[in-house]
Formats: structure tokens, C-alpha cells, sequence
């Protein structure tokens, strides 16, 4: 894969911008789903389940935020 002056400068660009993208943005992002799920599984308030019931209704939990849905995602979305 050359570009207009016969080298691969093209190439290596595409190859290392790949590699700062998933360095600097998708293993930050893992790192913080993961902290996220540990901190909602020790959660007082919701007993890690994320949503918390007041009078008939399901509501995300207002201490770890309800990050993602165990229980279903009717209640994480209409919470």
C-alpha cells in the first residue's frame, strides 16, 4: 500500500495511528468499564443489581450509576 511517491510512509502512518488509538483510548476505556462493574458489585445501595426501586418504578442507582443492566434492559433504559 504506496501512496503517490512510491514509499510506504502511507502505510506506516495508517499501521501507528492504530496502534496510538488503541494504546491511548481502548485500553483506558477496558480499564474503566472494569473498575466500574467492581465498584457497582460492592454498591450498598443497589446490592449490585444498578437500579434501585422507588414506589413501583426501577431507577438507576444515584450511588454507582447503574453502568449496565443486570436485572433487564427495559428497567436500565426507562429508569
Amino acid at each position: 500500500c504506496k501512496n503517490e511517491t512510491g514509499d510506504g510512509v502511507l502505510f506506516t502512518n495508517i499501521i501507528l495511528g492504530a496502534i496510538c488509538m488503541e494504546y491511548f483510548f481502548v485500553w483506558p476505556g477496558r480499564i474503566e468499564v472494569i473498575l466500574k462493574i467492581g465498584e457497582r458489585r460492592n454498591c450498598a445501595v443497589c446490592k449490585g443489581s444498578g437500579l434501585v426501586r422507588r414506589e413501583k418504578y426501577y431507577f438507576r442507582c444515584p450511588r454507582c450509576g447503574g453502568f449496565l443492566p443486570w436485572q433487564s434492559w427495559k428497567r436500565f433504559f426507562t429508569g
